[in-house]
């Protein structure tokens, strides 16, 4: 399935880093590692939450087609403003298109700007195509947070460390089994989610 095996190669990378990591430390001797060094795992940290939004996209544009009418409550209709009402006028663009060809193009423009930022995020894209999602949060919610809210504090505050000064980095610490860990438990619910997808109809 290609998009078990993106997910297996995204994971790869990921383990990639940590090794490269600790690598730097074999090398660079004793001593507290410095921000450069650990900025490796913070790439390691930001690619792990791309590998669980790409398999989070990926299943959601295979299975949402064929979802329950429920699921496309929120999904607005694929117009460049995305009105809930529409002239024909507007429709005029859209003749000649069969119904699932719209579907296709609204669910491609959801996709497009979804982003899953926590545990609930990613819930609910599970529940939109037919998965119950507490046996699955119950087990992984902890981390997924664990990982997106440290995702954030990277990506829009430089993982800036608000005690920084004398005996403290600029940047927060962070540790190889930390990192290490989170790949694991996300090679885990990456394996159940897709596990779960294949039953679906």
């Amino acid at each position: 399935m290609e998009m078990e095996d993106r997910f297996n190669y995204n994971l790869t990378g990921v383990r990639g880093l940590a090794t490269a990591y600790e690598i730097l430390r074999s090398q660079a001797g004793s001593g507290r590692p410095s921000v450069a060094e650990t900025d490796v795992l913070r790439a390691a940290v930001v690619m792990l939450h791309a590998t669980m939004e790409d398999l989070m996209r990926s299943v959601s544009a295979w299975k949402l087609p064929s979802a329950a009418p429920a699921a496309f409550k929120n999904i607005p209709f694929p117009t460049p403003n995305a009105e809930t009402k529409l002239s024909l006028e507007q429709l005029h663009g859209f003749r000649g298109q069969t119904v699932n060809e719209l579907f296709v193009q609204a669910i491609e423009q959801l996709l497009e700007k979804s982003t899953y930022n926590n545990a609930h995020d990613v819930g609910s894209a599970l529940a939109r195509i037919g998965i119950e999602p507490k046996p699955i949060l119950d087990k992984f919610a902890t981390t997924i947070d664990a990982i997106t809210s440290r995702r954030h504090l990277i990506v829009h505050r430089m993982d800036a460390n608000p005690s920084a000064g004398s005996g403290h980095h600029k940047a927060h610490s962070l540790a190889v089994t930390t990192v290490k860990k989170w790949v694991t438990v996300m090679e885990t619910l990456g394996s159940e989610i897709l596990a779960e997808v294949r039953v679906l109809p």
